[in-house]
């Protein structure tokens, strides 16, 4: 869930930038180019981490086998 919720951000954040940057204003846009790449890197880190446990989990079940 946390996943998806990443990716939402991660998006909605760029539509915002790209918003804010078509209107030209353009002081405090730095916080709004950098945040998508946060939020999607977030969303990598978490998408690696629920395949590599369930990986875990996999291997752990067929030893129990």
């Amino acid at each position: 869930m946390m996943e998806y919720t990443w990716l939402g951000i991660a998006i909605a954040t760029a539509i915002f930038a790209g918003y804010q940057l078509n209107l030209g204003e353009r002081e405090d846009i730095t916080l709004l180019i950098v945040m998508p790449f946060v939020a999607g890197a977030l969303y990598a880190l978490r998408r690696f981490h629920r395949k590599k446990m369930e990986k875990l989990k996999n291997t752990e079940d067929q030893q129990k086998d």
